[in-house]
């Protein structure tokens, strides 16, 4: 009786080990998608920037302009990574930027709208 007693604590025991790790792999597949949205979010407002930039620029610029990890690499990162952004005119002659970013399979999409003027 002894014996069935210890063999009950330890399958007992068992279950509640089981259960703590799969909790503590939920839990880390929820922060690393939590992550990697944060960085798709970064990669989109860095596409934001490079066409708030090449507008500035080139005020007629209309068209895409596109990024991928061959150019610069980014600490800690081990998924492919990019931003694609599309630059249109709407009907007040603003510009409308909508930059994808992108990390492995996740990604984030922004739409902002920047002036095409140069000057006041």
């Amino acid at each position: 009786s002894v014996m069935l007693l210890c063999i009950f604590v330890i399958a007992l025991v068992s279950v509640m080990v089981l259960g703590l790790l799969k909790n503590l792999s939920v839990r880390a597949t929820i922060a690393r998608q939590i992550e990697n949205n944060e960085k798709a979010y970064y990669l989109a407002e860095a596409g934001i920037q490079h066409a708030a930039v090449t507008v500035k620029r080139k005020p007629g610029f209309i068209g895409k302009l596109s990024w991928n990890n061959g150019r610069i690499k980014l600490p800690d990162v081990t998924q492919r990574h990019s931003y694609v952004v599309t630059v249109i005119n709407d009907v007040s002659g603003a510009k409308v930027v909508t930059s994808r970013g992108t990390i492995g399979v996740d990604s984030k999409t922004l739409v902002r709208q920047i002036s095409g003027k140069t000057g006041p």
